[in-house]
């Protein structure tokens, strides 16, 4: 019986991260992974500023335009001409942000863009992982259909047993919280 593949929800996910905002008027957005879990975008050449009531915007350059206008979801594309920072730091004296939460990861470079564009930098760490961690229905269909695929091309096929042998570990979220990762 083929499992159902659902489409994620990315406006619900970029709702999900207000929390993320508090005491900050907008979040930047430049890991990949969290960039294509908030979107959906595949490519290699986007961030995200998130700012409150779920409001996102999505920035590229003009190679991903065909790419983005089919694949982002839950955030306005704008395709800049000049550096995705740069445009970013745009938007952001534009709207008058003063704190910007952004990803420890970035360069010390990047972190000092945001510094000399007048901004309050503002670590924020994990804030989207956190979040990717508690898996919604579109990602639990698509693990259900991965073990199927995987149980038919095992030699031991469909009597290998599901949930005895085959099991996802229960991570916990950081902060110790009792409630599994998979809700």
């Amino acid at each position: 019986m083929p499992t159902k593949t659902l489409k994620p929800d990315h406006a619900a996910r970029v709702r999900m991260m207000g929390p993320a905002l508090r005491g900050l008027d907008a979040l930047l957005v430049t890991r990949a992974t969290d960039v294509r879990w908030l979107t959906g975008f595949t490519g290699s050449s986007g961030i995200v500023l998130l700012f409150g009531k779920g409001e996102a915007l999505f920035l590229t350059d003009f190679r991903y335009k065909e790419q983005a206008a089919a694949e982002v979801g839950g955030a306005e594309v704008r395709v800049v001409g000049r550096g995705l920072l740069a445009e970013a730091l745009g938007i952001c004296k534009a709207r008058r942000v003063k704190a910007l939460g952004f990803d420890p990861s970035m360069s010390y470079a990047e972190y000092e863009a945001l510094k000399a564009g007048g901004l309050k930098p503002v670590p924020v760490y994990e804030s989207v992982a956190k979040r990717r961690a508690c898996k919604d229905a579109s990602e639990l269909a698509a693990m259900t259909l991965a073990v199927r695929r995987a149980r038919r091309g095992s030699p031991l096929g469909s009597s290998w047993p599901l949930g005895r042998t085959l099991r996802v570990p229960m991570h916990r979220p950081p902060g110790g919280s009792s409630r599994p990762a998979i809700c």
